[in-house]
């Protein structure tokens, strides 16, 4: 998540809230577990609140539909996850409701936003890049990542390790296949 002050406060809240308005739509359960879910592996959930994978998964699918959220979809997953963090910490007065939020393009694109996506990203090399943004297309899929970058998942010039934890995710040089 980027650090305070990088967006906007009111129109990030505003934003924030008004993906989030529908979880109160759902039993708190399904709320709380979404808010977890977005962080950490569908099983770890199960497994930290004592819940089968299939409770889990019927909690999850009220939020979904709730917020028109596919959270199978990273992308999704992570505009879920932002918003709640958001939420969690800006604070101030509610936003106006009469004002349409922004979108989240529109909210990420303003100078600071990009200056701190750059100074992240130029820690990667532009293989790396490649290959994250490979990744993120494939829905952190190593397998149809690799495809798509025409390489062996295991050994090619960049292979993907995909823990079950996407932020635990690693990169490892290996050789092309041919």
């Amino acid at each position: 998540m980027p650090p305070a002050g990088i967006l906007p406060a009111q129109p990030a809240r505003a934003w924030a809230r008004a993906l989030l308005r529908p979880l109160d739509s759902v039993p708190k359960a399904s709320a709380d577990i979404t808010r977890l879910a977005v962080s950490m592996p569908r099983s770890g959930v199960a497994r930290l609140l004592g819940l089968s994978r299939n409770t889990v998964a019927a909690h999850l699918r009220r939020a979904e539909l709730a917020l028109g959220q596919d959270l199978s979809d990273v992308r999704s997953r992570a505009a879920v996850h932002l918003a709640i963090a958001l939420g969690s910490s800006c604070a101030g007065p509610e936003p106006d409701q009469r004002q349409l939020p922004p979108a989240l393009p529109d909210l990420l694109s303003n100078e600071p936003a990009a200056a701190w996506a750059q100074t992240i990203l130029r820690l990667l090399h532009a293989r790396h890049r490649r290959t994250l943004q490979a990744w993120i297309d494939a829905n952190t899929d190593a397998q149809q990542a690799a495809r798509r970058m025409d390489i062996s998942r295991g050994t090619g010039p960049v292979s993907i390790v995909h823990n079950k934890r996407p932020q635990l995710s690693t990169v490892h040089i290996g050789r092309r296949v041919r």
